[in-house]
């Protein structure tokens, strides 16, 4: 009930792509194909976000604070923003780099998911230590893939402010992701062990912000 107005808005977006969808597929030509499958991609992306928000699994640990539940609530879902944006109409190249975006991320999401299973959140909580699967080389690859996932679906909004909108959003995740880690060095004993020998978001590189 709580994710219902996130929801809401995801539906709307999906049905805007719908719209768009039914306008450009009976158009002959390349680029009419192209800018169908983009917004068939941008439907799939936020139908991701929908099951996200549905499928959780009750946490063993909240992390205290509305201040910081209210960040990342922000951090979590800032992207929908852009569904506030004018549509473009990009050049084929653009879109079809739109769309290989949005579907490596959104594959790479389901990929993740079947490791994360239902212990996905919004707020800082420990569900399950999930440490198999893509969290064998980073410690937060969800979050990597939905922002390239981000990045495909800011590219069929008006510039820069599309843009402007994904760089802010991968901005944010990082407070959320030491809020995470803090929820879950407190819930699990072996977190602690597995953040050292684990790159928070590259894998195979230990530097800065990847700490």
């Amino acid at each position: 009930m709580a994710a219902a107005p996130l929801i809401l808005l995801c539906l709307v977006g999906i049905a805007g792509f719908g719209i768009q969808i039914y306008r450009e597929w009976p158009v002959a030509g390349i680029d009419a194909r192209v800018g169908a499958a983009t917004q068939f991609a941008g439907g799939l992306y936020l139908s991701q976000k929908i099951y996200l928000l549905s499928v959780r699994r009750l946490p063993l640990l909240r992390f205290a604070g509305n201040r910081v539940r209210a960040f990342c609530l922000l951090a979590a879902n800032f992207e929908l923003s852009l569904l506030l944006l004018p549509q473009a109409h990009p050049p084929p190249a653009e879109a079809m780099l739109s769309t290989i975006l949005l579907l490596a991320g959104t594959i790479s999401s389901m990929t993740v998911l079947h490791a994360l299973g239902k212990s996905f959140a919004i707020f800082p909580q420990a569900r399950i230590l999930v440490t198999q699967g893509p969290y064998r080389f980073v410690r937060h690859p969800l979050y990597l893939v939905e922002e390239i996932s981000t990045l495909g679906l800011s590219l069929q909004f008006i510039q820069p402010w599309g843009l402007l909108v994904a760089v802010f959003s991968f901005l944010l995740q990082f407070p959320r992701m030491r809020y995470e880690e803090t929820a879950l060095t407190k819930a699990f004993a072996d977190y602690a062990a597995y953040a050292r020998r684990t790159p928070r978001l590259l894998p195979f590189l230990w530097f800065g912000f990847n700490r």
